[in-house]
């Protein structure tokens, strides 16, 4: 499944080339001229993964577990199964720390680094929701609490980079960050206020989970794209505190 996909890869991959001053020991330091650079990374990427669980204040990084996102909005007027406007907000993903790192490409004269990973349990996002349109035939309108759940979760990082001058020194940008998940099955709890119409509720949700997979299908662009914002976001506010010269060290 396409979602954001995991915040920590974008974060990660910053980390282990900043300068080896500001790095803890078990963080190592990957070089541009390792012939095994992408084993390199893989095996710091992994480290720093774990260590990313509590946070880093010196790059204004927050938490991963969970890791909170303020708000996602999905905009599915054309889905076959999906024809729905639907908002989250105060979004809680469980389960980044448990990131487990497959493989690793870096092409650092193209500018470009990917990476393959899975979870090792389950994913989950707990968030506030409103939501107007309908499910299938369900109509839906109205708010409340959902859970999002999903199963086998893996997925890939691709992130593209720009350089910008300040000053005497160079930096990384990510003008661009995607990233793909897939799941085994997708979950689907959604919960609903009192004040909201009785179209919410255990019919929407059986409805919902014996409709996963179509439901997953529409929901994958606008997930996709929502979530790449955020990790690009992250990924940046590490890039512009590190001159390119200590982020791709000879």
């Amino acid at each position: 499944m396409y979602i954001l996909s995991s915040i920590t890869f974008g974060c990660v991959c910053l980390y282990l080339v900043s300068a080896a001053t500001v790095l803890p020991e078990s963080w190592k330091i990957c070089k541009k001229s390792d012939k095994k650079l992408n084993e390199c990374l893989k095996s710091s990427i992994q480290t720093v993964v774990r260590e990313l669980k509590t946070g880093n204040s010196k790059f204004g990084l927050p938490p991963t577990e969970p890791l909170l996102i303020e708000e996602v909005v999905l905009h599915q007027g054309n889905g076959q199964a999906v024809g729905l406007d639907l908002t989250f907000r105060k979004l809680k993903m469980y389960g980044l720390s448990r990131v487990v790192v497959d493989k690793v490409s870096a092409r650092y004269d193209k500018d470009q680094l990917s990476a393959d990973f899975h979870i090792d349990g389950d994913f989950r996002i707990e968030s506030d929701y409103t939501a107007k349109g309908r499910v299938l035939v369900l109509p839906i309108n109205g708010a409340g609490k959902n859970v999002l759940k999903f199963d086998n979760l893996k997925g890939k990082l691709d992130m593209k980079f720009n350089k910008i001058k300040k000053g005497a020194d160079t930096y990384y940008n990510v003008n661009k960050c995607d990233i793909m998940l897939d799941t085994s099955r997708l979950h689907l709890d959604f919960k609903r206020s009192s004040s909201v119409n009785e179209g919410l509720g255990q019919n929407l949700n059986t409805v919902l989970n014996e409709n996963w997979k179509e439901i997953l299908t529409d929901l994958k662009p606008a997930i996709s794209k929502a979530f790449g914002a955020a990790f690009k976001d992250l990924a940046n506010r590490v890039f512009s505190k590190v001159p390119l010269d200590k982020v791709m060290p000879a």
